[in-house]
Protein backbone atom coordinates (compact mmCIF):
# COMPACT_ATOMS: atom_id res chain seq x y z
CA UNK A 1 0.00 0.00 0.00
CA UNK A 2 1.31 3.29 -0.56
CA UNK A 3 0.34 6.46 0.90
CA UNK A 4 0.63 9.68 -0.64
CA UNK A 5 2.55 12.19 1.86
CA UNK A 6 0.83 15.63 0.33
CA UNK A 7 -2.76 14.48 0.81
CA UNK A 8 -2.98 11.30 2.87
CA UNK A 9 -4.50 9.48 -0.07
CA UNK A 10 -3.81 5.62 -0.28
CA UNK A 11 -4.11 3.74 -2.98
CA UNK A 12 -3.20 -0.16 -3.43
CA UNK A 13 0.08 1.06 -5.89
CA UNK A 14 2.44 4.01 -5.87
CA UNK A 15 1.46 6.24 -8.91
CA UNK A 16 4.75 6.33 -9.80
CA UNK A 17 4.80 2.50 -10.80
CA UNK A 18 1.52 2.23 -12.15
CA UNK A 19 -0.18 5.38 -12.82
CA UNK A 20 -4.27 6.06 -12.56
CA UNK A 21 -6.97 8.33 -13.42
CA UNK A 22 -8.07 10.61 -11.05
CA UNK A 23 -11.04 10.96 -10.20
CA UNK A 24 -13.14 13.64 -11.00
CA UNK A 25 -14.25 14.96 -7.89
CA UNK A 26 -11.28 15.02 -6.22
CA UNK A 27 -9.58 16.85 -9.46
CA UNK A 28 -12.01 19.38 -9.20
CA UNK A 29 -11.04 19.40 -5.17
CA UNK A 30 -7.59 19.46 -5.57
CA UNK A 31 -7.76 23.15 -7.89
CA UNK A 32 -10.13 24.48 -5.30
CA UNK A 33 -7.84 24.26 -2.37
CA UNK A 34 -4.82 26.02 -4.36
CA UNK A 35 -7.42 28.70 -3.38
CA UNK A 36 -8.88 28.28 -0.33
CA UNK A 37 -7.78 29.81 3.06
CA UNK A 38 -7.60 26.79 5.11
CA UNK A 39 -5.35 24.91 3.54
CA UNK A 40 -1.79 25.03 4.90
CA UNK A 41 -0.47 21.60 4.05
CA UNK A 42 -0.66 21.52 0.95
CA UNK A 43 -0.78 24.98 -0.50
CA UNK A 44 1.70 27.41 1.33
CA UNK A 45 -0.32 29.93 -0.19
CA UNK A 46 -3.51 32.41 0.94
CA UNK A 47 -5.78 33.23 -1.63
CA UNK A 48 -4.55 37.07 -3.13
CA UNK A 49 -1.47 37.21 -0.85
CA UNK A 50 1.93 38.14 -1.81
CA UNK A 51 2.59 37.76 -5.69
CA UNK A 52 5.43 35.06 -5.79
CA UNK A 53 5.05 31.71 -3.36
CA UNK A 54 7.57 28.60 -4.09
CA UNK A 55 5.70 25.28 -3.14
CA UNK A 56 6.93 21.89 -3.31
CA UNK A 57 4.59 19.74 -4.34
CA UNK A 58 4.95 15.65 -4.01
CA UNK A 59 5.57 14.10 -7.97
CA UNK A 60 4.38 11.18 -6.60
CA UNK A 61 1.18 12.62 -6.35
CA UNK A 62 1.50 14.65 -9.33
CA UNK A 63 1.45 11.28 -10.94
CA UNK A 64 -1.47 10.00 -9.39
CA UNK A 65 -3.27 13.69 -10.47
CA UNK A 66 -1.55 13.52 -14.27
CA UNK A 67 -0.84 9.51 -15.48
CA UNK A 68 1.65 10.88 -17.99
CA UNK A 69 3.14 12.99 -15.79
CA UNK A 70 6.78 13.23 -15.49
CA UNK A 71 9.01 13.52 -12.75
CA UNK A 72 11.60 15.90 -13.25
CA UNK A 73 14.05 15.44 -10.72
CA UNK A 74 14.50 11.51 -9.80
CA UNK A 75 16.68 11.98 -6.72
CA UNK A 76 14.30 14.72 -4.75
CA UNK A 77 11.14 13.67 -6.54
CA UNK A 78 9.58 17.34 -5.71
CA UNK A 79 8.27 19.99 -8.67
CA UNK A 80 8.80 23.65 -7.30
CA UNK A 81 5.75 25.76 -8.92
CA UNK A 82 5.76 29.32 -9.09
CA UNK A 83 2.38 31.00 -8.64
CA UNK A 84 1.28 34.02 -9.40
CA UNK A 85 -0.87 35.96 -7.44
CA UNK A 86 -2.69 39.42 -7.05
CA UNK A 87 -3.48 41.80 -4.08
CA UNK A 88 -6.23 43.94 -5.84
CA UNK A 89 -6.61 47.42 -3.99
CA UNK A 90 -9.91 48.67 -2.46
CA UNK A 91 -10.35 50.87 -4.68
CA UNK A 92 -10.10 48.49 -8.13
CA UNK A 93 -14.04 48.75 -8.00
CA UNK A 94 -13.76 51.83 -9.51
CA UNK A 95 -11.77 50.68 -12.38
CA UNK A 96 -14.63 47.91 -12.36
CA UNK A 97 -17.79 50.29 -12.48
CA UNK A 98 -15.74 52.43 -15.25
CA UNK A 99 -15.33 49.39 -17.36
CA UNK A 100 -19.00 48.33 -17.29
CA UNK A 101 -19.86 51.55 -17.99
CA UNK A 102 -18.17 52.43 -21.02
CA UNK A 103 -19.13 49.07 -21.93
CA UNK A 104 -22.87 49.41 -21.48
CA UNK A 105 -22.62 52.83 -23.30
CA UNK A 106 -21.27 51.31 -26.26
CA UNK A 107 -24.20 48.61 -26.64
CA UNK A 108 -26.36 51.81 -26.66
CA UNK A 109 -24.93 53.88 -28.89
CA UNK A 110 -25.31 51.07 -31.27
CA UNK A 111 -29.01 50.81 -30.52
CA UNK A 112 -29.41 54.39 -30.58
CA UNK A 113 -27.53 56.42 -33.13
CA UNK A 114 -26.81 53.80 -35.82
CA UNK A 115 -30.08 51.93 -35.14
CA UNK A 116 -32.39 54.69 -34.94
CA UNK A 117 -31.21 56.17 -38.56
CA UNK A 118 -31.56 52.89 -39.79
CA UNK A 119 -34.71 52.24 -39.07
CA UNK A 120 -35.79 55.60 -40.65
CA UNK A 121 -34.01 55.76 -44.20
CA UNK A 122 -34.43 51.89 -45.43
CA UNK A 123 -38.09 52.40 -45.96
CA UNK A 124 -39.61 48.44 -46.37
CA UNK A 125 -41.62 49.66 -49.27
CA UNK A 126 -38.74 50.71 -51.26
CA UNK A 127 -36.70 47.59 -50.27
CA UNK A 128 -39.94 45.49 -51.10
CA UNK A 129 -40.03 46.77 -54.57
CA UNK A 130 -36.49 46.77 -55.74
CA UNK A 131 -35.36 43.49 -54.32
CA UNK A 132 -37.85 41.63 -52.74
CA UNK A 133 -38.81 39.60 -55.36
CA UNK A 134 -35.23 38.38 -55.94
CA UNK A 135 -34.64 37.76 -52.45
CA UNK A 136 -37.27 35.77 -52.51
CA UNK A 137 -36.36 33.86 -55.00
CA UNK A 138 -32.78 33.25 -53.52
CA UNK A 139 -33.40 33.06 -50.01
CA UNK A 140 -37.09 31.71 -49.93
CA UNK A 141 -37.95 34.28 -46.96
CA UNK A 142 -39.11 38.19 -47.29
CA UNK A 143 -36.33 40.71 -47.30
CA UNK A 144 -35.33 42.31 -43.85
CA UNK A 145 -36.34 45.43 -41.81
CA UNK A 146 -34.13 47.98 -41.59
CA UNK A 147 -32.19 47.41 -44.42
CA UNK A 148 -29.84 44.55 -42.90
CA UNK A 149 -27.36 43.22 -43.70
CA UNK A 150 -26.17 46.15 -45.78
CA UNK A 151 -24.19 48.29 -43.51
CA UNK A 152 -24.40 52.18 -45.61
CA UNK A 153 -22.12 51.01 -48.83
CA UNK A 154 -24.25 48.09 -50.74
CA UNK A 155 -27.05 47.41 -52.93
CA UNK A 156 -29.91 48.72 -50.42
CA UNK A 157 -27.95 51.59 -49.58
CA UNK A 158 -28.09 52.86 -53.17
CA UNK A 159 -31.67 53.91 -53.24
CA UNK A 160 -30.82 56.29 -50.80
CA UNK A 161 -31.12 60.03 -51.60
CA UNK A 162 -27.66 61.78 -50.34
CA UNK A 163 -28.55 63.26 -47.22
CA UNK A 164 -29.88 60.23 -46.05
CA UNK A 165 -26.95 58.07 -47.37
CA UNK A 166 -24.65 60.60 -45.79
CA UNK A 167 -26.42 60.47 -42.11
CA UNK A 168 -26.51 57.12 -41.82
CA UNK A 169 -22.75 56.67 -42.78
CA UNK A 170 -21.94 59.11 -40.04
CA UNK A 171 -24.21 57.16 -37.87
CA UNK A 172 -22.34 54.20 -38.39
CA UNK A 173 -19.04 55.81 -37.79
CA UNK A 174 -20.13 57.23 -34.43
CA UNK A 175 -20.32 53.21 -33.56
CA UNK A 176 -17.48 51.86 -35.36
CA UNK A 177 -15.22 54.43 -33.91
CA UNK A 178 -16.69 53.36 -30.65
CA UNK A 179 -16.05 49.54 -31.37
CA UNK A 180 -12.31 49.94 -32.69
CA UNK A 181 -11.13 51.52 -29.64
CA UNK A 182 -12.67 49.98 -26.54
CA UNK A 183 -11.41 46.63 -26.17
CA UNK A 184 -7.59 48.22 -26.22
CA UNK A 185 -8.95 51.23 -24.28
CA UNK A 186 -10.53 48.31 -21.43
CA UNK A 187 -7.31 46.36 -21.34
CA UNK A 188 -5.22 49.62 -20.98
CA UNK A 189 -7.19 50.95 -17.98
CA UNK A 190 -7.55 47.66 -16.10
CA UNK A 191 -3.59 47.06 -16.32
CA UNK A 192 -3.52 50.47 -14.86
CA UNK A 193 -5.71 49.99 -12.12
CA UNK A 194 -3.48 46.97 -10.59
CA UNK A 195 -1.52 50.01 -9.70
CA UNK A 196 -3.48 53.03 -9.61
CA UNK A 197 -6.86 52.50 -9.63
CA UNK A 198 -8.11 55.97 -9.16
CA UNK A 199 -5.84 56.93 -12.18
CA UNK A 200 -7.25 54.35 -14.30
CA UNK A 201 -10.86 55.05 -13.06
CA UNK A 202 -10.49 58.74 -13.87
CA UNK A 203 -9.09 57.92 -17.14
CA UNK A 204 -12.46 55.51 -17.76
CA UNK A 205 -14.69 58.48 -16.83
CA UNK A 206 -12.78 61.24 -19.40
CA UNK A 207 -13.09 57.88 -21.97
CA UNK A 208 -17.22 57.51 -21.24
CA UNK A 209 -17.66 61.50 -21.20
CA UNK A 210 -16.08 61.67 -24.93
CA UNK A 211 -17.84 59.46 -26.39
CA UNK A 212 -20.93 61.31 -25.48
CA UNK A 213 -19.29 64.19 -26.99
CA UNK A 214 -18.50 62.26 -29.99
CA UNK A 215 -22.16 62.05 -31.02
CA UNK A 216 -21.75 65.50 -32.61
CA UNK A 217 -20.49 64.06 -35.54
CA UNK A 218 -23.94 63.76 -36.40
CA UNK A 219 -24.40 67.79 -36.73
CA UNK A 220 -24.43 69.12 -40.19
CA UNK A 221 -20.87 70.31 -39.55
CA UNK A 222 -19.88 66.58 -39.62
CA UNK A 223 -15.89 65.77 -38.58
CA UNK A 224 -15.80 69.81 -38.32
CA UNK A 225 -18.44 70.19 -35.25
CA UNK A 226 -17.09 71.40 -32.07
CA UNK A 227 -18.72 69.03 -30.14
CA UNK A 228 -16.66 66.41 -31.92
CA UNK A 229 -13.78 67.81 -31.60
CA UNK A 230 -14.00 67.92 -28.33
CA UNK A 231 -15.34 64.02 -27.73
CA UNK A 232 -11.98 63.08 -29.76
CA UNK A 233 -9.73 65.24 -28.18
CA UNK A 234 -11.01 64.24 -24.27
CA UNK A 235 -11.17 60.33 -26.14
CA UNK A 236 -7.23 60.64 -27.02
CA UNK A 237 -6.92 62.34 -23.57
CA UNK A 238 -8.51 59.51 -21.71
CA UNK A 239 -6.72 56.39 -24.20
CA UNK A 240 -3.33 58.02 -23.55
CA UNK A 241 -3.53 58.08 -19.75
CA UNK A 242 -4.61 54.42 -19.59
CA UNK A 243 -2.17 53.35 -22.18
CA UNK A 244 0.70 55.08 -20.20
CA UNK A 245 -0.77 53.66 -17.36
CA UNK A 246 -0.37 50.33 -18.64
CA UNK A 247 3.19 50.64 -19.85
CA UNK A 248 4.29 51.72 -16.34
CA UNK A 249 2.77 48.75 -15.02
CA UNK A 250 4.40 46.59 -17.08
CA UNK A 251 8.08 48.18 -16.63
CA UNK A 252 7.03 48.41 -12.71
CA UNK A 253 5.85 44.28 -12.63
CA UNK A 254 9.15 43.22 -14.87
CA UNK A 255 11.62 45.15 -12.95
CA UNK A 256 14.84 43.54 -11.54
CA UNK A 257 12.47 42.59 -8.10
CA UNK A 258 9.99 41.16 -9.52
CA UNK A 259 12.33 38.66 -11.55
CA UNK A 260 14.10 37.64 -8.48
CA UNK A 261 10.85 36.35 -7.21
CA UNK A 262 10.98 39.12 -4.23
CA UNK A 263 7.30 40.44 -3.04
CA UNK A 264 5.93 42.20 -5.40
CA UNK A 265 2.06 43.81 -4.11
CA UNK A 266 0.00 45.25 -7.44
CA UNK A 267 -2.74 46.55 -4.81
CA UNK A 268 -1.19 50.12 -5.03
CA UNK A 269 1.60 49.66 -2.92
CA UNK A 270 5.02 48.05 -4.01
CA UNK A 271 7.35 46.45 -1.22
CA UNK A 272 10.92 45.60 -2.63
CA UNK A 273 12.89 43.63 -0.89
CA UNK A 274 16.78 45.86 -1.15
CA UNK A 275 19.76 43.15 -1.81
CA UNK A 276 22.44 43.43 0.44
Amino acid sequence: ECKLEATGIKTSTCAAQEPQMFPMYQLIQFFFFQAEDGIRDFCLSRGLGDVYKRQGINAEYMGYLIPNFKILNQNKKEILMTTLQITLDHNFGYVIAAAIAISFECIMIGFLVPGRYRSKVFDKKKLEASFGQEHKEKFGVDIQTGGYPDMGCGRYASLLNYEDWVNFNKAQRVHYNFVEQIAPFLIFMVFTGLLYPIYAAVSGLIYFLARIFFIGYMQKQGAQSVLRMIGAGLGDIGLLMAFGGSVYTCLLYTSDAADDLLCVDLGGRRIIKKKK
